[in-house]
Order: structure tokens, then C-alpha cells, then sequence
């Protein structure tokens, strides 16, 4: 780990070595940090289980993984028998875990249980991105056909399709509230959605490619980031109007996904320079960047607590920060 000036040092979580459980290890990271290992291949979603240690990591493998990090351990596997897994999600109670990937179709488990409670497909083209609704009712799927689908959680079927962008969804996240939904995608563009009429609310466009977004918590602020490949602009909009309030730059290569921290003083931002840069959301300043993946990093997730940072990587491995 690089450490900048002006930056509050993150301590590498602390390994208790403890048998590894389905096959699983649990390895100290090269560069502070801690490493979850046991996919096969990249990890590409990160979610965070609320009200509990745990953590559920989707990978190309075509699993997700759920570990308990207290026992440093994997607690569960869950298998797509149809191939390579993009993104994860968990709704806020805890008790649904959805994943979808290169073929579309989305699986809802009983996180607890394993049982599949519901398989969502209506599209050849693949699962990008998803989000529970702050109440668990509605799943949100971007996909690679620019268009996304929202999802009775109950009952499995399709309640709407929001159409507008024209090109792949990247990014797809609920307001606080629920009532809106904003999205991001290789169109250069950034959209706010109203959840229950599923008309398109306002449409932002940057320069560049825009691969991922968050809401900021405690406010009414969307950020997005968008990467030229030499240089990451993260721009910070006012939900309700889409209005520009202000732009922050600096150098990474291409952003492939950022989390506001709990109290929304941080901003994680995970890179194709195999690092996760930390940024200070009031002054805009770098206060670290997080060495210890091999290969580009392409999700991170804060804890519901806010004590602690995941991020996944094409490296087949998941690092844990501790962030206070």
C-alpha cells in the first residue's frame, strides 16, 4: 500500500490462522490487507450481508462464495451450472442473496437456507450489474442488451423494463428511498429513473465512458465516475435534478467501480491499475491508495459499519481493509 500525504493509514485486517472449510483458505495479502481465496477465477461483485459478519462474493467461475469473517472461513457456495457470474447483490434484511451473468438469467437464494426462491430470466443478453430495492420488494438487473429490468421479489415476475440508454448497462443503484433509480452506461450517460411509473426522470452525459456510480448516504448526491483511460473524473450530481454540483480528477487508467463509505466521508474507487484509491469526498484529495492485487480490480464494497473495505480483482481473490 501506497501511503499519500495528508492520508489516514488503513491497518491490514488481522489472520487468525484457522482451518480452511470447503476447500477454502484464507491467505495473508502481499501488501497489508487480508486475502479471501477460493474462486477460480476473476471476482467480479462484492456485497456485504447487513446485520451480519458476512460477505458474499460473485466470481467468472460461476459462484458466489459466502464468508463468514469472523471465522475467516467460507460458510456456503452457490453454483450457476450456466457459467460465468458478473455481479451480486443482498437484499437489506439479509435474507436474499441474488447473482446473474453471461446468460441473463438471475438466481434469488435463501441466504440462509441455500434454496433457490426464484430464477429470473427474460433476456439472452448478459446480467451487468444489480440492486435490491431499500424495501427487498424490486431486484434491478442492467444488462448488456442497454436496458433494465425491475423485479418483483415475491412473486418472480417482471413489473417493468426502463429503456432509454444505448448501450451496455454498467451501474444500477436505489435512492435511500426507493423511489428512484439511477443507472450508468457505456453511452456516456448517467440516468434517474422513477422506480414506480418507470418514467426516465432526467439523463446526464459526460465525456467519457461512465462504468460506475453510487448515492451518497445521509444526501442527495449521485457520483459517477467516468475514466478517458489516462484520467478518472468522478462527478457528484444532485439527485433529485441531475444538476452538476461539482467534478473531482485524478490519474487511473479506467474505473470499474466505487462505493461511498456508511457516513459518505469517503469515496472507494477500484481501478485497472490494480488498486483501489481512497478519496476524501469534502476536499477531493487522494488520502490513499490500496496496494496488494496482481490484476485489476473490479468491484469494492465498504461494510454496513464502515470498519471495513473489500475489493475483488481479475486476480481470483477478495482483499479486506480495515478502515478504522
Amino acid at each position: 500500500m501506497i501511503r499519500l500525504p495528508g492520508s489516514t493509514r488503513l491497518r491490514p485486517r488481522v489472520h487468525f490462522p484457522l482451518a480452511a472449510l470447503l476447500g477454502l483458505s484464507l491467505t495473508f495479502a502481499q501488501a497489508s490487507g487480508t486475502a479471501l481465496t477460493g474462486h477460480s477465477n476473476s471476482v467480479t461483485g462484492l456485497a456485504f450481508v447487513p446485520g451480519q459478519s458476512m460477505l458474499a462474493s460473485s466470481g467468472m467461475d460461476g459462484r458466489v462464495i459466502l464468508w463468514d469473517l469472523n471465522r475467516h472461513s467460507a460458510v456456503r457456495t452457490f453454483q450457476n451450472p450456466e457459467g460465468e457470474l458478473y455481479a451480486v447483490a443482498v437484499s437489506a434484511d439479509g435474507t436474499l442473496l441474488a447473482a446473474g451473468g453471461e446468460q441473463g438469467r438471475v438466481t434469488v437464494w435463501d441466504r440462509a437456507t441455500g434454496a433457490v426462491r426464484a430464477t429470473l430470466d427474460s433476456s439472452l443478453a448478459e446480467t451487468l450489474h444489480l440492486a435490491f430495492s431499500p424495501d427487498g420488494t424490486t431486484l434491478a438487473v442492467g444488462s448488456g442488451d442497454d436496458r433494465i429490468r425491475l423485479w418483483s421479489v415475491a412473486s418472480g415476475q417482471l413489473k417493468r423494463t426502463l429503456t432509454g440508454h444505448a448501450a451496455r448497462v454498467t451501474a444500477v443503484k436505489f435512492s435511500s428511498d426507493g423511489r428512484t433509480l439511477l443507472t450508468s452506461a457505456e453511452d456516456i450517460s448517467v440516468r434517474a429513473w422513477n422506480v414506480s411509473s418507470g418514467q426516465e426522470i432526467w439523463n446526464r452525459r459526460g465525456r467519457t465512458n461512465s462504468y460506475a456510480l453510487d448515492v451518497q448516504p445521509g444526501a442527495a448526491v449521485v457520483a459517477a465516475a467516468y475514466s478517458d483511460g489516462e484520467t478518472t473524473t468522478v462527478t457528484f450530481l444532485e439527485l433529485s435534478s441531475g444538476k452538476e454540483l461539482r467534478s473531482v480528477q485524478h490519474p487511473a487508467s479506467i474505473v470499474t467501480s466505487i462505493a461511498f463509505s456508511p457516513d459518505g466521508s469517503r469515496l472507494a474507487l477500484g481501478t485497472y491499475d490494480n488498486d483501489v484509491q481512497l478519496w476524501d469526498v469534502a476536499s477531493g484529495k487522494v488520502l490513499d491508495v490500496l496496494k496488494g492485487h496482481t490484476a485489476i480490480v473490479l468491484s469494492v464494497a465498504y461494510s454496513p459499519d464502515g470498519t471495513l473495505l473489500a475489493s475483488g480483482g481479475d486476480d481470483n481473490t477478495v482483499l479486506l481493509w480495515l478502515t478504522k
